[in-house]
């Protein structure tokens, strides 16, 4: 059993500034974990932290008893990331450029070639492996991107908006290759996809201006939410007039009316009435 420990996790990118993550502690073990949070909620500077690129400001991340700010190698040799922005160098077919990575995380010989093919058929690359990169679309670049995060197989996985760009069969080819992964090892994936987290995360971990506001089951996620969705029918004038009013999670169209559910404490609207959340429903009450 791998464990990934945050113990009082700060990061401050500037003096006099607000954190950008905020005396975070939490433990991770293994499986699929599902990071979800708005746009500078502080996903991604947790990920870097995680990753040995960025050095807390205060606090301490263990991976297996170990302080990765002191196990840099180590930690490094077991660990795999893809970053939201992934570079590529187009001069390199595929197969090229993996050999590089592989070769830059110390496989050699018979087991970097085993390794290379086994990551290009996870993302259903071997058909372009000698392909050079430029000519590679935004949904192959992605997927190359995951390919050298799993060349090594590692023990933990850090994936930054994984699925952007991939089309609906890549992103199932995706969720197969995870979850055969997700053995013996954590894998922490970042998304503002919330189907991409129903469909593989075993926990999820909600953040919130730099908090970690809920941690747990998919399954637990719900009850956050309870007696704080509400669903109405309104004519589509009256909808138009009111929806600056509401947190609005969900809708549809019916003819000339609106089927809306509005996240609320209180009933938003007389005809509306309280209904069972779902894992959506929870992220826009908690986030």
């Amino acid at each position: 059993m791998n464990t990934l420990k945050i113990d009082q996790l700060t990061y401050v990118y500037q003096k006099n500034t607000a954190p950008a993550v905020n005396n975070l502690s939490v433990q991770f073990e293994d499986g699929i974990i599902g990071l979800v949070g708005q746009n500078g909620a502080g996903k991604t500077t947790f990920e870097r932290i995680l990753s040995t690129l960025l050095t807390p400001s205060h606090g301490n991340v263990l991976w297996n008893g170990a302080n990765i700010a002191t196990n840099l190698q180590a930690t490094r040799s077991q660990l795999g990331y893809l970053p939201q922005s992934f570079g590529i160098y187009p001069q390199l077919s595929g197969y090229e450029f993996l050999h590089y990575i592989g070769s830059l995380k110390g496989l050699k010989g018979g087991a970097l070639c085993s390794a290379i093919e086994k990551a290009l058929a996870s993302v259903n690359l071997t058909e372009y492996a000698k392909w050079s990169m430029r000519r590679y679309s935004g949904g192959m670049a992605r997927r190359i991107g995951i390919a050298q995060a799993i060349l090594t197989e590692p023990k933990l996985l850090i994936l930054d908006e994984p699925t952007v760009g991939l089309d609906p069969t890549e992103k199932i080819r995706f969720y197969e290759t995870i979850n055969l992964l997700k053995q013996d090892r954590i894998i922490i994936v970042s998304t503002h996809i919330i189907s991409d987290i129903e469909a593989i995360a075993d926990r999820i971990a909600l953040f919130r201006q730099g908090s970690l506001v809920w941690y747990g089951t998919l399954s637990d996620l719900p009850a956050a939410a309870q007696n704080k969705v509400w669903k109405v029918t309104l004519p589509v004038k009256e909808y138009e007039l009111n929806k600056g009013k509401w947190r609005i999670s969900g809708m549809f169209r019916e003819q000339d009316q609106m089927v809306i559910k509005i996240i609320s404490q209180i009933q938003p609207h007389p005809n509306a009435q309280i209904v069972t959340p779902t894992v959506e429903d929870a992220y826009f009450v908690l986030c």
